[in-house]
């Protein structure tokens, strides 16, 4: 039953993998840096400091904040579209919020070069405010910045401030942007280097730099550089960077993606997904596509990054041809209703279904279609490659039609060959016979819930194989698991099964919970992390007035088991205090604090609350 994290590989003729990067672009090799707010970070927790945003890209480009507490942003779960962004204060000077990435040969050291950013700006008043940056200083080893400047429009250096320009277009605060910069040393210096904004070109402009040297400087997002002070004031919510230049195809699958994930209107142009419509069912998540157009294509897509499907191309594909198609969020499972219209006698189909939207310029679309069953739920071993089928239907009700049957089976993988795709729709994977040829079955649920004696958690299984045992972890911030306990699993077995554990301490505001499935062999794998909110009778504080002019309050709800409080100036250096204690009320004399930012940290033996306050 373990989950393996296996590379799509599709046979064209020659071995090709399945691009791994952003929307099915790129791989590890040539994307360094990919940092989403929905993936990676220290925190969930909306409002919480973020000391860590984690690379996705597989390079281990994690960008962080750990020495000033100050400096931390914030965590906003819910920002563009129901997506979660990063929030950069607008405290110029030592409290301006910053994230660092650590130097690597990998982020600059390059002849191209393709950056893309999701941000809003709340605070423009023509100071310079940095999305990304690679320097040391002003000039200093200097790889490339993106900044919003005079005007409020955008500056941009590439090699050092030399050639640095502006854009056409200027900027609104509290508007969502998706900025695409783009360098090609390649190409004539007058025209290297230039941006699109919301995929509409802002125009090119001269960079005398061929290429991009290896300098010794940090990246920093949020700011011009490490302890510049200029604080960029705004939200984040992700940044992409290719060490090359992309192609057109490249660039508007990549673009559509962002687009469909934060409800960005592009140039309608580029604008070749319609799956994210509402009336098509908002299939937002996990975007991706393949392209062909005159400068290149982009021409395969892993399912690695599409939630199961990944796609190739096989032929017919000509200039302005694309096959685009995303999903709706949940986890996937298998799943015996709707599934009318199909044949067989056990019939069952992935819950997962994919919009794709395809655009044919003539010749019919040719792909290849692989279903990638470890991401479907509880793996099991595919067989009867005649039995699975490829499932389509116009609408998001109704019966489904079987378009071809699969050709190969190979691991985890059922490949469908040379697939003609000519309609937009809902495809997904079904089997005539969920006995002789199964799809995997996840956990049918997996839920949580408060109660008088703790947390009570309830999963239930469809079917179970060679399941020794789950394990219940929990954690305080849904990265750093413990063992709660060990729950014996049914080892075998057609029918649903019910299971329960509890949690008599759970943490204070919110516990995170998983699920460790072990085999008799040992395998093993995780389910989906789930979040409990913490009873009120549970420990913790509520601090005001913030700001604050003489007095801090802190008023303490729940039951505390010893108790100590710590606070911290914006250098991250301990500040004494005198205070006074009137029942759950503790008042702290801030007379004779310096005016400025300060960290106040609650300590009741076992966990640590956080909160920001600022003395006036």
């Amino acid at each position: 039953m373990r989950i393996l994290n296996i590379l799509v590989v599709v046979l064209i003729g020659h071995t090709l993998f399945g691009q791994t990067g952003p929307a099915g672009v790129g791989t590890s090799a040539n994307n360094p840096l990919w940092l989403k707010a929905d993936a990676g970070t220290s925190t969930t927790t909306n409002g919480s400091p973020v000391s860590a945003w984690n690379d996705q890209s597989g390079n281990s480009n994690n960008a962080l904040q750990t020495t000033f507490l100050t400096q931390q942003p914030l965590y906003v779960s819910s920002l563009m579209n129901g997506m979660p962004a990063i929030q950069f204060d607008n405290a110029a000077g030592p409290n301006n919020d910053e994230l660092i990435v650590g130097d690597n040969n990998n982020l600059d050291n390059t002849p191209g070069l393709t950056i893309f950013s999701i941000s809003q700006p709340n605070t423009l008043n023509g100071a310079a405010r940095a999305i990304v940056s690679k320097r040391q200083n002003v000039g200093n080893n200097e790889s490339y910045l993106i900044f919003f400047f005079t005007g409020n429009a955008i500056d941009v250096d590439i090699d050092s401030n030399g050639d640095r320009w502006a854009t056409t277009a200027t900027f609104s605060i509290n508007n969502n942007y998706l900025l695409t910069l783009f360098y090609d040393g390649t190409l004539a210096a007058a025209s290297r280097t230039g941006m699109y904004v919301n995929e509409t070109f802002d125009g090119s402009h001269t960079e005398t730099s061929a290429s991009i040297p290896n300098y010794l400087s940090n990246l920093t997002i949020g700011s011009l550089n490490q302890g510049d002070g200029r604080a960029f004031g705004g939200h984040i919510a992700e940044v992409i960077i290719y060490t090359k230049a992309l192609n057109k195809a490249e660039r508007i699958v990549v673009s559509n993606y962002l687009s469909a994930k934060y409800n960005i209107t592009i140039l309608a142009a580029s604008d070749l997904y319609v799956g994210d419509n509402p009336g098509n069912g908002n299939y937002d998540f996990e975007v991706a596509g393949i392209g062909t157009e005159a400068s290149g294509s982009s021409t395969a897509a892993s399912s690695t990054v599409t939630g199961g499907l990944g796609i190739t191309q096989v032929s017919g594909f000509q200039n302005g041809d694309y096959l685009i198609y995303g999903h709706q969020t949940g986890a996937n499972s298998n799943s015996n209703a709707d599934v009318g219209g199909m044949t067989g006698v056990n019939n069952s189909r992935w819950n997962r279904v994919w919009y794709l939207n395809v655009t044919n310029a003539g010749a019919n679309e040719n792909v290849n279609i692989v279903f990638n069953t470890n991401d479907g739920g509880t793996p099991v071993t595919p067989t009867v490659a005649g039995n699975y089928v490829l499932l389509f239907r116009a609408g998001q009700a109704g019966n489904w039609t079987e378009l071809v049957t699969a050709t190969s089976i190979a691991g985890p993988q059922i490949t469908f060959s040379g697939v003609t795709i000519t309609t937009n729709g809902y495809y997904t994977i079904g089997t005539r016979d969920n006995t002789a040829s199964p799809l995997p079955i996840g956990l049918l649920e997996f839920i949580g819930k408060q109660t008088e004696k703790g947390t009570k958690l309830s999963w239930t299984t469809e079917t179970e194989l060679n399941n020794n045992f789950f394990t219940v972890e929990r954690s305080p911030d849904g990265y750093n698991f413990e063992k709660l306990i060990d729950i014996p699993g049914a080892g075998n077995s057609s029918q649903q099964k019910k299971y329960t554990a509890l949690d008599p301490l759970s943490y204070p505001d919110k516990t995170y919970y998983r699920l460790k499935q072990t085999d008799f062999n040992g395998a093993f794998t995780y389910s989906k992390v789930i979040s409990v909110a913490t009873d009120v009778s549970l420990p913790s504080f509520k601090l005001y007035p913030n700001p604050a002019t003489g007095r801090i309050n802190i008023e303490l709800t729940g039951e505390w088991k010893g108790l100590s409080i710590k606070i911290f100036d914006s250098k991250g250096q301990p500040v004494s205090f005198e205070y006074t204690a009137q029942g759950s009320l503790v008042i702290i004399n801030t007379h004779d604090f310096q005016k400025g930012l300060y960290v106040v940290q609650v300590f009741d033996g076992s966990s640590i609350w956080t909160q920001r306050v600022i003395i006036e």
